[in-house]
């Protein structure tokens, strides 16, 4: 090896390297790209390891691979996704999809991840990974602003915990589209616990989990502009009106289908 260079030889997918400063290094035999505590540059890895590895490649490139069964810390901001056009998904070293979903999709930790800006335009799709909140001062996962932006979120997970105000997905402009999602114990004072929509939204073959709109209205979604819910399941969400979903204002629409709730609750007091 270089000086300064080391290499790393393993027989299994699940072996770490841990390093603590900018260091390369060369895999012999690993099946999967890891993510370090510090930041590793990893021979022949075409996958995005750190939050800066995604925000450098969203400049310069429409397909972003991340590293499956790893988690990437987002601290800080959010990252800006405006006019963008791009498509983040977790992926092999060679940045290559498993279509037969038999890795563990990369996670996203931290208290927010991405935002648009108020009169962007943006084509965005999210597949397959995790969003994890980090803690009670967590901000919304994912927050659309920009007019003409479309977001596809495919196959991800989000999974919350009791905070201040952070939501999984706020689409306060343009057109969100979410299938085959999972959103789980998102716990907050906010409309809309877990979503809370604006503009324009469809959902999917998704499932809603535990989410609780304390002293709030809508448990699980919180709807004030278009949406359309097919195919999804909706379980012990729970809020003072709309345990499940509260749709809101004159003009929203909302439009439900082929859609199973169980033991979600609206705990409003009695008024007598």
């Amino acid at each position: 090896p270089e000086e300064n260079s080391f290499v790393v030889r393993a027989s299994s997918s699940n072996s770490y390297v841990y390093t603590s400063s900018i260091m390369k290094f060369t895999i012999l035999s690993l099946a999967v790209c890891l993510v370090t505590m510090g930041r590793a540059l990893v021979e022949g890895c075409n996958c995005a390891a750190t939050m800066d590895d995604i925000g450098t490649k969203i400049e310069s490139s429409d397909m972003i691979p991340v590293c499956s069964n790893s988690t990437i810390v987002f601290d800080g901001s959010a990252i800006d996704v405006s006019n963008k056009e791009f498509r983040l998904f977790s992926a092999d070293c060679e940045g290559q999809e498993d279509k037969d979903k038999s890795f563990e999709p990369a996670v996203l930790e931290g208290n927010e991840h991405f935002s648009t800006n108020e009169g962007s335009t943006h084509n965005i799709t999210l597949s397959n990974v995790t969003f994890v909140q980090k803690d009670v001062d967590a901000q919304n996962c994912i927050h659309t602003k920009g007019t003409g932006g479309i977001l596809d979120v495919l196959g991800c997970a989000f999974e919350g915990i009791s905070t201040n105000k952070g939501r999984a997905i706020l689409n306060e402009q343009g057109t969100v589209n979410v299938r085959d999602c999972s959103f789980y114990n998102h716990t907050n004072k906010n409309y809309g616990a877990a979503i809370l929509n604006y503009a324009n939204m469809t959902i999917k073959n998704s499932t809603f989990s535990g989410n609780q709109a304390i002293l709030n209205y809508g448990g699980a979604i919180g709807n004030s502009g278009a949406m359309e819910i097919k195919s999804s399941n909706f379980t012990g969400n729970q809020a003072i009106v709309g345990g499940a979903i509260y749709a809101t204002d004159s003009l929203s629409k909302t439009t439900i289908g082929a859609t199973m709730f169980v033991g979600n609750i609206a705990s409003a007091p009695s008024r007598s």
